[in-house]
C-alpha cells in the first residue's frame, strides 16, 4: 500500500479599519495504490488497484476589532476527509464499493477572543460542522450512509505563568527566561 498526499493552499488577509475578512483556498490531492498478491493456490495472483483523490476547499473568515484586545470572528469552510485504503480500495474478494467518495462537509463557527493581559488570552466560539457522505457498510458493500451534524463550544485558555509572576511582583523576569505558557482547551458537542 502506497498514498501519496499534497495539498496547496492559498488565503489573503484584507483589512478595511477594524474589520479583516480573510478568503482562502485549498486543493487536496491524494493518489492511493494497493498490490494484493495471493500466495493460495497453484499460481499467485496479483492485483493492482489505484485511486486518485484531488479536492478543492474553500473558506472565509471576518474578524472584527472590539478594542480593548477583544475581537469577534467568523468562519465559513469546507473540510474533507479522504477515504481509506479499505473504503477506496477494496483488497476483499467480492467487495464492492458502491460511492466511495470523500467525505466534504462545512464548518461554521461564531466566536470571541481577547487579550485582557500580555499574559492572558482566551476564546470562546460555537460551532457547527455538517459531514455529508459518511461511510459505512451493507453487506459486503461499502457505501455512503448519510449525513453528520455536530455542534457545540468550544473553549481555550493560555496563562503566560512567568509573565503573571512579573506582574504581581514587578519584576522582569521573563526577558530573561522567557515564558512558560499553560494551555486549556474545553470542547462540548
Amino acid at each position: 500500500r502506497d498514498i501519496l498526499y499534497g495539498s496547496v493552499f492559498v488565503e489573503n488577509k484584507f483589512t478595511f479599519g477594524r474589520l479583516t475578512i480573510t478568503p482562502g483556498f485549498r486543493m487536496e490531492l491524494v493518489n492511493q495504490d494497493m498490490t494484493l498478491q495471493n500466495f493460495a493456490g497453484a499460481t499467485m495472483t496479483e492485483t493492482n488497484n489505484s485511486k486518485f483523490d484531488k479536492q478543492p476547499l474553500f473558506g472565509l473568515g471576518l474578524a472584527y476589532d472590539l478594542g480593548s484586545e477583544t475581537a469577534v470572528y467568523a468562519n465559513v469552510s469546507q473540510s474533507y476527509r479522504a477515504t481509506t485504503f479499505g473504503q477506496s480500495l477494496i483488497p476483499v474478494a467480492g467487495g464492492t464499493a458502491n460511492d466511495a467518495a470523500p467525505s466534504v462537509g462545512w464548518h461554521y463557527e461564531l466566536g470571541m477572543r481577547g487579550t485582557p493581559r500580555p499574559w492572558i488570552t482566551w476564546d470562546s466560539a460555537l460551532f457547527l460542522v455538517d459531514l455529508d457522505n459518511k461511510f459505512g457498510t451493507a453487506g459486503t458493500a461499502l457505501t455512503s450512509v448519510g449525513r453528520s451534524i455536530n455542534y457545540g463550544w468550544d473553549g481555550a485558555l493560555q496563562l503566560d505563568v512567568i509573565g503573571a509572576m512579573d506582574a504581581a511582583n514587578g519584576t522582569h523576569r521573563g526577558d530573561h527566561l522567557g515564558a512558560l505558557n499553560l494551555y486549556a482547551n474545553a470542547s462540548i458537542m
